[in-house]
């Protein structure tokens, strides 16, 4: 008995640990092997054989159709979804695991007759204790012996016949483009006859390409010229075969084939149907035809007689080797099908020829229409036209684990099918002979998604881009989409673009919220060989293509050269997207974007990332009215000297500043952070050139990251606020809500649909503070419990979708990160109820817990409060819950639930809320003022079920979520270093005693101490009228006299992983000093029944305000000292002149009051 009980107690231990064991979300597993320095591996799950309670065994070799297909005895050789197949295995039905034989090539094409259920999936997959090497399903002819040697009789058209084999090969389905020779080392493709001939320059494959002399259009046809390479006689030399080029647009470019309609040898031409092809300068090669099968490594296929001609590596007899060559486009379609598992089996040699028109009409090995619930896992794909390809409605696709190798077309697409999880998958040289038209981005992966997660891919060598997705809708369509959520991150692209230009190796289109994150891009080429003597590229590490919403962090972009790569995160349009903690090295630029209206919107954020060994650094071009909006800080620019721009300074070119200048020029805009970064004095990496980004230990990057915020998606969100100041206008609260209504059509004028921006009212000069969620801004307010509160309008917002926060019939939830005055109680937090109609209501009851009120006429009629104290003075996550159908109410506080008493009755879900109040936080139309501070606040017309998520997920991401940790998944040691990777503290703190230095005109001598534990270094010095000494930690200036005028410079001094400026003045002592006159802040401005707050540099000496009208009449003087000046302006409606004048400062402005 006693051992009984113990067994007992242990089994129960064990059940406790397993019910309280935390959840491991996808989004929080690293799904590649993350290095130290900033590298990424694959890291696959192993392949697990698993099989269902009825099993089929099929064996191709020996197999017979007539058997029962019960045992590894008896097996079947033909699928039940072969054509081929007879006997019992033709007339086999039902749900079953087919176990194929390794060391078995199957031959063959499968089409799914059956689904699989819930549990019990139809799955195809192979048992490493049946047999030995690969199970493989090829659509290849195998020529093992029966070659013959050709002669000039026989191959008259080929050069050198007598070193030439043929062979007739019946059954070749479709003109092959894909012949292997497999050997024990592995399969060596052989080429198709081409020229110039194949030559291996995997870093840039067009190098050894031909180039074209001229182009001509006339009509229909385009001719291309060169007269240095074609020098065929024959005039069917090149007639009848392939072109493949890259057109000489400007943008957008992409390498394709074309059939030559005709050659001229005389004027050494070749005419061609598409004109969006080739041009002067353009790289080119032909293939084809039997003139050109001149060297070993090459076949040539003469469909018309059925014959192969080849010549293997070093003119070996191919009768003593074996011969694949690819004959069927596709070998499994799975259509109007569900839950079927294809896993540990190899997919190899297909082919195709027929360009294709867009990407649904791509030909792969695996094909899925409108089928939901399938898993492609732990196979291996090889020498394939195509990968998978999945088109319709389906849902709940996995694609995971595989290895896609020599993929001519594409690897994987999407089109149609939603909630995709594509995870783990590596591929080496994608699209080398894809069959797209000259608008294709030869993509490897791509797809059109809402819900989605790209993660773990490592892929290698493509010539268009490694990810490629839109999310959400697409440019002009007038649907709704009220959920989006994307998830990319732990990818690694290397050599991508290779025959593309003007995309991005990995590419995200459209809105979001979509979360690219921890992610690398390696050489994204993109090259312009027809723009000069020097290769150009317009290939982008990364691009958001007309990207909303979207959140790009602890990313890594490696460039080979400022020519060869262009800028590292490149943007056309969009807004609300944050760029933190990122890298760039050696490419053009840290950012880019289109220009003349093509450039980012604003209201973007730029924050602690990382421009090193590049040509520019901030190089994207913002629309002037979304400056103001902007958010730029704490960025690191390494190894080159600044050259930056942010706006369009003319109508045709971007002017380049240096770092003073960006800055200045940036804040006459007032955007809402503008203090850019930090031009470093030492190299920031280990070994940036090795790919080591981790920071050195002296590293200016230590301890200046930042700490910012990204909410978890929620479906139809119509309100967000993250309760940071607006510097030109404090009482804007701004809006940063979107989802996909009907209202967004074109993507250039989502840009005119109004933002939900809160109006605040009753702000003192203090009302903005740090809250816990960001520290790079006044992220927070405080509302003061008596006169402090936001608004929207109703009768604005009701006249939208995506931003009426009115309630009908529907589910909704309130979400809010905040913490209350200590004790607080009856505040109201979120309100949108009147005297008249229902109304909901988000407040703290007397016993300080939340509530959640639906009310009818003012008044109460149901109420739903929280079990947990949330008036104790901390800070509190409440998100409430409404569930209409269901007329039930969850109120969760930090991610737990909470329910407590209920009083009244829930309205019947056919009743609808809606009412005419204005939407208010921090009160009620009573008053009910909240005390306390809120950080964020969000209203979404969904449940967490529409968002495919729960409250422990949404929690766990946005308290502990991957944005705040670094790429390695590390917490930051302190306060986050700048970049995408963690080092540690700061080796000590430097203070210095003075600055600026202001020496008068009659010249003299001064000195600063530099208080640096681990020393310090003056590390540059700009301006050449000063001399300086360095005695212990003093720097003693020395200034000559100036008869007139002013002058400045700067003294870099480097220490404890920071660089501090002192800035040295000389002028006429009583002359206004700029530098200080630059830091006075007004605010707000206008001005509507609120306090004005004029803030003065600490250091400056006393100065006075005065009021005036338009025509100079003073209406009211006041004193200012330093800091914050408050004043309550009573005058009426109108514009006002404010001068603030003293001994060092005379500045003026223009007051508003409304």
């Amino acid at each position: 008995m006693r051992n009984f009980l113990i067994l007992a107690g242990f089994l129960l231990s064990l059940q406790i640990l397993a019910q309280t064991a935390p959840t491991l979300y996808s989004w929080e597993t690293q799904q590649a092997k993350v290095l130290p320095n900033g590298d990424l591996e694959w890291a696959p799950l192993p392949f697990q054989f698993q099989k269902g309670s009825s099993v089929r065994y099929i064996d191709f070799d020996n197999g017979n159709d007539a058997n029962d297909g019960l045992s590894a005895s008896t097996p079947w050789k033909h699928h039940p979804w072969d054509v081929t197949a007879t006997g019992n295995a033709k007339n086999s039905s039902g749900i079953q695991t087919f176990i194929f034989k390794r060391g078995v090539v199957y031959r063959g094409v499968l089409t799914a007759k059956e689904s699989g259920a819930a549990g019990n999936q139809v799955r195809l997959t192979s048992n490493p204790d049946w047999g030995t090497g690969e199970a493989a399903i090829y659509g290849s002819v195998i020529a093992s012996g029966g070659w013959t040697k050709a002669n000039a009789t026989i191959a008259p058209k080929i050069p050198n016949p007598d070193l030439v084999w043929y062979k007739d090969i019946a059954g070749i389905d479709n003109p092959t483009k894909v012949v292997g020779e497999v050997t024990s080392s592995g399969i060596k493709r052989v080429r198709l006859a081409r020229s110039p001939n194949y030559v291996n320059t995997p870093l840039e494959p067009l190098q050894k390409w031909w180039s074209f002399t001229a182009k001509a259009k006339s009509g229909s046809v385009l001719t291309l010229t060169d007269t240095k390479n074609f020098g065929w006689t024959d005039v069917n030399a090149l007639k009848g075969g392939d072109v493949w080029a890259i057109e000489d647009a400007i943008v957008m470019c992409t390498l394709w084939k074309q059939k030559i309609s005709d050659y001229n040898p005389t004027t050494k031409t070749i005419t061609v149907s598409d004109q969006n092809f080739g041009g002067k300068d353009c790289k080119y090669y032909v293939e084809n035809t039997p003139y050109m099968l001149d060297v070993p490594g090459e076949y040539y296929y003469d469909k018309s007689i059925g014959r192969v001609f080849i010549r293997l590596e070093g003119d070996k007899d191919p009768n003593t080797t074996t011969i694949e060559i690819a004959s069927k486009s596709n070998l499994v379609t799975i259509s109007g099908k569900s839950y079927i598992e294809i896993s540990g089996l190899t997919m190899g040699f297909t082919t195709y020829d027929n360009v294709r028109y867009g990407t649904t009409d791509g030909v792969p090995a695996i094909k899925l229409d409108n089928s939901s619930n399938i898993v492609i896992k732990n196979c291996k794909f090889h020498y394939l036209n195509g990968g998978i390809l999945a088109n319709g409605t389906g849902k709940n696709l996995a694609f995971t684990d595989n290895e896609m190798n020599f993929m001519d077309d594409f690897s994987i697409l999407l089109n149609g099918p939603d909630e995709v999880s594509i995870l783990r998958n590596k591929i080496f040289e994608n699209g080398t002979r894809h069959l797209g038209r000259w608008y294709s981005s030869i993509p490897a992966i791509a797809g059109n998604l809402t819900v989605g997660e790209i993660a773990g891919n490592i892929i290698e060598h493509t010539w268009g881009n490694g990810l490629n997705f839109f999310w959400g809708k697409a440019d002009g369509a007038s649907t709704t989409v009220p959920f989006v959520r994307g998830l990319v991150h732990h990818n690694k692209v290397s050599h991508s673009l290779q025959g593309v230009n003007d995309y991005g190796g990995i590419e995200s289109w459209q809105g979001g919220p979509v979360f690219t994150y921890n992610n690398i891009s390696e050489d994204a080429q993109g090259w312009h060989y027809n723009w000069g003597t020097q290769v150009v590229s317009l290939g982008y590490p990364f691009y958001f293509d007309g990207a909303f919403k979207q959140y790009a962090f602890n990313n890594i972009v490696k460039g080979t050269g400022w020519n060869k790569n262009a800028d590292a995160y490149f943007q056309t349009y969009g807004y609300y997207n944050m760029f933190v903690h990122n890298v760039a090295y050696n490419t053009a630029s840290l950012t880019g974007s289109g220009d003349n209206g093509g450039g980012p919107d604003g209201q973007n954020y730029y924050l602690a990332n990382v421009s090193d060994s590049t040509q520019y650094q901030i190089n994207h071009t913002t629309d002037v009215a979304g400056i103001p909006f902007e958010s730029i800080g704490n960025n690191f620019f390494s190894a080159s000297i600044f050259q930056g721009t942010f706006v369009t300074n003319s109508p045709n070119a971007k002017f380049k500043f240096t770092f003073n200048q960006f800055v200045d020029k940036l804040n006459s805009f007032t955007p809402d952070l503008g203090q850019v970064g930090f031009e470093a004095s030492r190299r920031v990496f280990a070994r940036s050139k090795s790919g080591d980004f981790r920071p050195t230990a002296s590293s200016e990057l230590i301890d200046k990251g930042v700490k910012f915020f990204v909410p978890f998606p929620l479906s139809s969100v119509v309100g967000e606020w993250n309760f940071c100041k607006h510097k030109a206008d404090s009482s804007l609260i701004k809006g940063e809500n979107f989802y996909f209504t009907s209202e967004l059509v074109k993507r250039e004028e989502y840009n005119s649909f109004p933002k939900n921006h809160l109006k605040a009212f009753g702000l003192a000069a203090g009302s903005f503070v740090k809250g816990t969620l960001e520290d790079f801004t006044e992220g927070a307010l405080i509302f003061d419990g008596q006169q402090t509160y936001c608004s929207l309008k109703n009768d604005v917002t009701s006249k939208t979708i995506g931003n009426n926060v009115d309630m009908t019939t529907n589910s909704f939830v309130l979400e809010a990160y905040f913490k209350t005055v200590a004790g607080h109680t009856d505040g109201v937090l979120i309100s949108k109820s009147g005297t008249t109609g229902y109304g909901y209501q988000l407040d703290v009851n007397t016993s300080g817990n939340a509530r959640f009120s639906i009310l009818n006429n003012g008044n109460v009629a149901f109420s739903q409060s929280g079990s947990s104290m949330i008036n104790d003075g901390n800070w509190h996550h409440v998100l409430v819950e409404v569930i209409r159908a269901t007329s039930s109410v969850k109120i969760n506080d930090d991610g737990l639930l909470t329910n407590g008493n209920i009083t009244g009755t829930m309205p019947l879900s056919g009743i609808s809320l809606t009412n005419t109040a204005d939407f208010l936080i921090g009160k009620n139309a009573n008053g009910n003022f909240f005390a306390g501070t809120l950080d964020f606040v969000r209203i979404s017309k969904g449940t967490l079920a529409d968002a495919k998520t729960t409250i422990e997920e949404l929690y766990k991401w946005e308290f502990n979520g991957p944005f705040l940790r670094d790429m390695t998944g590390n917490l930051p040691i302190g306060k986050r270093d700048a970049g995408a990777l963690e080092k540690g503290t700061k080796l000590c703190s430097m203070t210095v005693s003075a600055n600026p230095l202001i020496f008068g005109l009659g010249g003299g001598a001064k000195s600063f101490t530099i208080e640096a534990e681990k020393g310090f270094e003056v590390v540059k010095k700009i301006g050449t009228f000063y001399t300086t000494t360095t005695t212990g930690n003093t720097i003693n200036v020395t200034v000559p006299a100036l008869a007139s005028g002013t002058r400045s410079g700067d003294i870099y001094i480097y220490g404890c992983n920071e660089t501090q400026k002192v800035k040295i003045i000389q002028q006429n002592i009583t002359a206004i000093i700029l530098q200080k006159q630059n830091d006075i802040k007004v605010m707000p401005n206008p001005v509507s029944g609120q306090h004005l707050t004029i803030s003065v540099p600490e250091d400056l000496k006393t100065s006075r305000a005065i009021f005036m009208d338009m025509n100079g009449k003073v209406i009211a003087k006041n004193l200012l000292v330093s800091g914050a000046n408050l004043m309550n302006i009573k005058f009426p409606r109108g514009m006002y002149l404010l001068n603030i004048s003293g001994q060092e400062v005379n500045y003026t402005t223009k007051i508003v009051v409304n």
